[in-house]
């Protein structure tokens, strides 16, 4: 989308010297001058104004303007060259960012390489034809997401740098309902408190405005993902801001091979030798154990047709997913859809899925209970010692209820 920015002012000011804006504007990213969309609309108004003191002297980085004119007419309204030379430098600070456009709080790693020979520089994004045993020299990994920068109200650091940094990018958050709950489970918070916390810090505030952070040429350059198991379990206030997709059919993965039918005829006799392999295997294993020349030629022949399967699957398979689409008031009006999932794309290491297993990883730095070490029941019916090993809410609410321990 910052490439169609690029593109559309070229063609309005077509001899304006664009490849002097960005040798210009390179020099200002590499020195941290220029990050954001405000600081090079801060960089792009300090050019136009040293213009406006002396229009003679200073030259539009060797435009000439008397010639070929300042003001672009669409039929709508008159641009002049400042704007929209202001729109195709925040497009080419969008496009040219090296890191990932991901801002999340759990780890997606991306694959795009930029391919650049001093001029203007292009993506590669071909995932299919890479390979894998490159993929951690090209792999970059989302930015940590600090959510101090999505509160507009109290924070957690009050001084925290990361605090005015909400820009453009595409923000992910995972159980968001965990994050942020519902209305509730914070009703007993204060909005007044001195810490943060869900009803004070304007989360909900800064959604509804985000589309406004980050606008060039008409066109938002901000995308927010979240996920959650339960659509009610997100106050209706932020819910309320964008459409729930449900995944009602993930559907089989096949791959997308035609004209190559070979493939297929060798899949369905994969399958029928594979059934019969793993019977053989299972038994040879269970009376034997050891190698011996027959198995060792079976398994190794085994081994390389099912390599050969898993490539191909996994190179070129396709799966259609049917979803649906609801507005985030949960009006009852569904919109049905079809997504394409990739495999090669989608699965080839972007993310783990045990996301939040760090939580659990800290957990057993201090345990020293294992699964054997639980005590088990004595028989199908629970005693009441057992029962109390349990520590649950819900006994606990029993025994109150029926007076249990003042009997």
């Amino acid at each position: 989308m910052a490439l169609e920015v690029i593109l559309e002012a070229d063609l309005k000011f077509p001899n304006m010297n664009w490849t002097r804006l960005q040798q210009k504007l390179k020099k200002k990213i590499r020195r941290r001058e220029v990050f954001s969309i405000p600081s090079v609309r801060r960089w792009m108004y300090t050019k136009y104004e040293r213009w406006t003191e002396d229009a003679n002297s200073f030259k539009i980085f060797g435009y000439d303007y008397e010639r070929y004119g300042m003001e672009y007419n669409n039929g709508l309204e008159i641009q002049t060259l400042w704007q929209v030379m202001e729109d195709y430098a925040c497009g080419y600070l969008i496009y040219t960012v090296q890191t990932s456009l991901l801002v999340a709080n759990y780890s997606i790693r991306t694959d795009q390489i930029m391919e650049d020979l001093g001029n203007f520089p292009r993506w590669n994004s071909d995932f299919f034809r890479r390979d894998p045993r490159l993929q951690g020299v090209f792999s970059k990994y989302a930015h940590i997401m600090d959510f101090d920068m999505l509160r507009l109200g109290k924070r957690m650091v009050k001084e925290n740098p990361n605090k005015y940094a909400f820009g453009f990018g595409v923000y992910v958050i995972t159980e968001i309902d965990k994050e942020r709950k519902n209305s509730l489970e914070t009703k007993h918070l204060d909005p007044n408190a001195e810490e943060v916390n869900q009803r004070n810090d304007n989360f909900n505030a800064l959604l509804k405005m985000a589309r406004h952070a980050a606008v060039v040429a008409n066109r938002v350059f901000i995308k927010i993902f979240a996920d959650l198991q339960r659509p009610e379990s997100l106050g209706a206030d932020a819910r309320e801001l964008g459409n729930i997709t449900f995944i009602e059919d993930p559907g089989e993965v096949h791959p997308t091979l035609p004209f190559f039918s070979p493939f297929y005829w060798f899949d369905t006799l994969f399958k029928f030798v594979f059934r019969k392999f793993v019977k053989i295997y299972n038994d040879y294993q269970f009376v034997r154990a050891d190698k011996t020349l027959p198995l060792y030629i079976i398994k190794n022949i085994v081994a390389k047709c099912k390599n050969y399967k898993e490539k191909v699957c996994n190179t070129f398979g396709s799966s259609v997913v049917k979803i649906t689409i609801e507005s985030g008031r949960m009006d009852g009006k569904v919109r049905k859809g079809k997504h394409f999932m990739q495999s090669k794309k989608i699965y080839s290491c972007r993310f783990a899925t045990d996301c939040l297993s760090v939580i659990f990883d800290e957990y057993g730095e201090y345990n020293t209970v294992g699964l054997d070490d639980m005590q088990v029941y004595r028989s199908v019916h629970s005693q009441e010692d057992e029962w109390l090993l349990q520590h649950s809410l819900f006994h606990r609410d029993v025994r109150g209820w029926t007076n249990l321990d003042a009997a």
